[in-house]
């Protein structure tokens, strides 16, 4: 197939843009021609088209921190991310901390959990498959997270609290996004959603000379991810 491979031919005649989740809108013929071209010009655009565009399995951590990278290369909008990211992250946890689920078994005493306390256990379990020593960095920024806002969730209007928060951490993202010239990463994977945060605790090891390896990976695949988005957006 001329360098494209089974995989990635498949993807490219079903699916382009649109991708959330499991959900897939039709690509464009043009579109699709473009993303072949793509593939065929150059052997390591075949994985790279796959990966943005094709089913898979759960993607290892090079692969979800260089996709949200390829859309997160200008340093202003990564500063802008190191504020508006936790902020986001704060008002989800208040308001996750304000839905309490109760347990009782027959005349036990009632045990009553809420679901940012699920929430977190299932989230840091997911960074743990991805990478452990970058989960252990978010475990340290997490834990303080779902205790302030547990705190919060126990004081009057702590809803809008939490509308007000999570607001403003959206504005300071889309102004980041505004120097980026590129739409955030969630809107064509709603699991980026989730690295976002996994991203900027890779940042900070960066920052400290930590996991050169890590960032050797991901910045060249980033950097060849965002050619390509740059080259459908051209093409549609």
């Amino acid at each position: 197939m001329a360098g494209v491979n089974g995989a990635l031919k498949i993807s490219l005649s079903i699916y382009v843009y649109g991708k959330t989740s499991a959900i897939y809108a039709p690509a464009e013929p043009n579109t699709v021609a473009m993303l072949e071209a793509l593939a065929n010009t150059n052997p390591s655009n075949a994985s790279i088209l796959a990966s943005l565009y094709g089913e898979e399995q759960m993607k290892s951590a090079e692969e979800q921190l260089s996709t949200y990278k390829s859309v997160h290369l200008n340093p202003k909008n990564i500063r802008t991310h190191f504020v508006g990211v936790p902020l986001i992250i704060w008002s989800l946890f208040l308001l996750l901390n304000l839905i309490p689920l109760n347990f009782a078994v027959s005349n036990e005493p009632v045990i009553t959990f809420n679901v940012a306390t699920i929430f977190t256990v299932g989230v840091l379990v997911y960074y743990f498959l991805l990478h452990a020593r970058l989960a252990i960095g978010l475990t340290i920024f997490i834990i303080p997270v779902l205790y302030t806002s547990s705190l919060v969730a126990q004081i009057p209007h702590a809803f809008w609290i939490a509308i007000v928060v999570f607001f403003v951490g959206w504005v300071i993202q889309f102004i980041g996004h505004h120097y980026e010239k590129a739409k955030p990463a969630f809107v064509d994977d709603l699991n980026q959603l989730l690295i976002g945060p996994f991203f900027l605790m890779a940042e900070v090891y960066f920052m400290f000379g930590l996991e050169k390896q890590l960032l050797a990976d991901i910045t060249p695949l980033a950097r060849d991810k965002r050619r390509a988005l740059e080259a459908a957006r051209k093409a549609a």
